[in-house]
């Protein structure tokens, strides 16, 4: 059963504005915020000036998606657009799952460097602290 928006349950309230809605890939709706919500979350001239609805958003997604030249590339897109709207992200996957599921989980796998994961950090990009190898026992 496909998911009837409603607008009185869907609503999230937030004291959150500009920057900090743009930033949280919870709030973020990208280009879907209508007008009214825009002026209400001072995000007029934040983002681009056409609202565009969920299923537009996700067509577009999955164009770009589709111009990556690699899986790798592929992963790479998807975790910047779960970095930065989440709500994007997960229906983009839930429309082409049998598709994207592999480029989600194993991509890092087979072709991706062993790098640390940055999930579970507070911010896209932590800072590090490190005293240098003079500390290191």
């Amino acid at each position: 059963m496909a998911h009837q928006p409603d607008p009185a349950r869907d609503r999230i309230e937030t004291t959150a504005r500009r920057r900090a809605v743009l930033s949280n890939p919870l709030l973020n709706r990208g280009t879907a915020f209508t007008h009214e919500e825009r002026r209400e979350l001072d995000l007029v001239g934040l983002v681009p000036p056409r609202v565009l609805t969920l299923d537009q958003q996700v067509d577009r997604a999955y164009q770009q998606y589709g111009t990556q030249p690699s899986d790798l590339a592929k992963n790479v897109y998807l975790t910047a657009l779960h970095d930065r709207n989440s709500v994007l992200f997960y229906r983009l996957i839930g429309d082409h799952l049998a598709e994207m599921l592999p480029i989600v989980y194993m991509s890092r796998a087979r072709s991706s460097c062993p790098c640390p994961t940055r999930r579970g950090w507070p911010r896209p990009s932590p800072p590090i602290c490190w005293p240098g190898p003079a500390a290191v026992p």
